[in-house]
């Protein structure tokens, strides 16, 4: 399984309870949903809870209802939920063609410094079933640009805050971009890996001002083809 991953910094030092309505909001936004398309009609979805350092509960499917329950019930350090699009691709509001999506949320928070940190990771990406390689890279690149749609109305909803983007490539993980600070790519970090950042950085000024940073083209690790990133009124970043 091959995942990228947003990892949010939130600026303001709040309980879980307060980030959990704003999160569901965002993904609601975007059309995504806690009721896993398999579970239906039953409308019923996963999550996990870490309680203790060695506890974790595993509820699985689980109406939303005993979710929210759980959520102001229990004190626990980290909530794991997935998110779901359509179990097929369908037609987004504009009639665009729409992948489906898999959005694997962590919500942490840091017991000494009550400092929450989330992360959104995308599932299941080169998986796609399709009938050429030209075909998948399609459909990947659909996911993952539905993915910075995500994150974008995240950052809206949850900001102001910080994220890094990363993915992973051939068992080592690399920043593939950032929002909201500078995007710096340590090339030392594997010498041997030098066509990794190969491209160029494209930027995108979100509404409250703060930057969208990424690496184009996104390499994929299972074939080697490359995913071109666009983005809303992108610009090449100044060398």
């Amino acid at each position: 399984m091959y995942v990228i991953r947003a990892s949010f910094a939130l600026a303001e030092q709040r309980p879980m309870t307060y980030w959990w309505p704003l999160l569901c909001e965002a993904m609601r936004c975007q059309r995504l949903g806690y009721n896993n398309p398999h579970h239906l009609p039953e409308l019923l979805g996963d999550y996990f809870f870490d309680t203790t350092s060695v506890v974790t509960e595993h509820k699985l499917k689980q109406p939303f209802r005993q979710l929210w329950d759980d959520l102001h019930a229990k004190q626990c350090r980290e909530v794991q939920m997935t998110f779901w699009s359509a179990l097929q691709p369908g037609l987004g509001p504009k009639g665009e063609i729409e992948p489906e999506m898999v959005l694997e949320v962590v919500l942490r928070q840091e017991p000494e410094t009550q400092a929450v940190t989330l992360t959104c990771n995308l599932m299941y990406l080169g998986e796609a079933v399709t009938e050429t390689p030209e075909a998948d890279t399609i459909e990947a690149t659909r996911r993952v640009h539905r993915w910075l749609a995500v994150l974008r109305e995240v950052v809206r909803l949850c900001g102001p805050c910080t994220v890094e983007l990363t993915y992973e490539r051939w068992g080592v993980e690399y920043r593939m971009g950032t929002i909201g600070k500078p995007l710096v790519l340590e090339w030392w970090d594997s010498p041997t890996e030098p066509t990794a950042y190969e491209g160029d950085i494209v930027q995108e000024r979100l509404p409250d001002g703060t930057v969208l940073s990424v690496v184009t083209p996104l390499r994929l690790p299972w074939r080697d083809d490359a995913i071109p990133i666009t983005l809303h009124g992108g610009e090449r970043s100044p060398d």
